[in-house]
């Protein structure tokens, strides 16, 4: 065949004879936007949207424990996968010492976990049931909503930006409520962007030296609690230190989360929790059941649940596992 007939017969032959075929299953029509509405600029997600919220600590400010269960069941009704899990901390040294450590925590929880989406949110922030919903529509990297400071009647954010002016970049915000997407966590070493971070600006210097915007949406408004403090508002270290020996005693007392309204039906052992048909109280890891109590005899958290006819191995069948086990250990297949 000369050149002429090769010509020819790559003009006459069919493009769609060497295209392969995908076939895409989405758990909800929001996913399946999501994906194509993001398909010329980022690779698509096995779970579109889904979003891992992390409270960093339970040193909640009242009120703002059910805010922040409502924004997670509010975004799970319109479509998108959306957990709470808290990042506790361990109570040891000075306190937020090792808030980075937990937000690094998140960071790395929501990376190996297959989130798409990680949402850091403070104790003290009163968000409403459609933040996350309004910040992952704009569908950016790194987005943070408008914080006002009361005292002085501006964002905690830098530049400032007149509220309801859209989306704007920003060179810093403070740290009570980002919005990140998980591809960014790729840049850094075992997904932990806040290691050596000693402010707020830090983290985002870190972002821009990778090639990522931060960007403000000044169209929704977080309400907080109380302004952020830091160690100028304390006026000398003595009061300083004053100030960290009581939040010690706070984050050693069981956490706030009852719900706002004492009779509110949605609660368990005092805890806000909004139980329905959909959740099941045996679902919620954490949650105290009602007369439960741990190993040492105080009420806690389920240490897990043993079905109906079997029972758990002792230590020697852990060890052993092939040995003979008497007959009262044995499952029993039938009553």
């Amino acid at each position: 065949m000369d050149s002429a007939d090769d010509k020819s017969s790559l003009a006459t032959q069919n493009p769609n004879a060497n295209t392969g075929i995908e076939l895409r299953f989405f758990a909800s029509d929001i996913e399946k936007e999501r994906v194509f509405k993001s398909a010329q600029f980022r690779p698509p997600h096995l779970r579109p949207g889904s979003t891992l919220v992390a409270p960093i600590g339970v040193m909640w400010e009242p009120g703002c424990w059910q805010k922040t269960v409502d924004m997670v069941l509010r975004s799970n009704k319109a479509g998108v996968c959306c957990w709470l899990h808290e990042m506790v901390d361990i109570n040891a040294g000075i306190p937020a010492a090792h808030l980075n450590i937990m937000r690094n925590t998140a960071c790395m929880y929501a990376h190996d976990t297959g989130f798409d989406w990680l949402l850091l949110i403070e104790n003290d922030a009163l968000p409403e049931k459609d933040l996350l919903l309004k910040l992952l529509n704009w569908d950016m990297p790194v987005v943070v909503p408008y914080i006002l400071d009361e005292k002085f009647g501006k964002p905690i954010c830098a530049p400032f930006y007149k509220q309801g002016s859209g989306l704007q970049p920003v060179q810093w915000a403070v740290f009570t409520c980002v919005l990140i997407n998980t591809r960014v966590l790729n840049c850094f070493p075992c997904a932990q962007p806040f290691t050596a971070v000693a402010i707020e600006s830090g983290f985002f210097h870190k972002l821009r030296h990778f090639g990522h915007k931060a960007y403000q949406d000044t169209n929704t408004e977080l309400k907080i609690t109380r302004r952020p403090s830091y160690p100028v508002d304390y006026g000398g270290l003595e009061n300083e230190w004053k100030a960290w020996v009581e939040i010690d005693k706070k984050r050693r007392q069981i956490p706030d989360r009852r719900p706002i309204d004492p009779n509110d039906p949605h609660q368990v052992n005092g805890i806000y929790m909004p139980i329905g048909p959909e959740l099941s109280a045996d679902g919620i890891a954490g949650t105290p059941k009602e007369g439960s109590s741990g190993t040492n005899g105080q009420t806690g958290s389920t240490q897990g649940t043993v079905k109906e006819g079997v029972q758990r191995p002792n230590r020697e069948e852990r060890r052993h596992p092939h040995r003979n086990v008497s007959s009262t250990r044995r499952v029993q297949s039938r009553k």
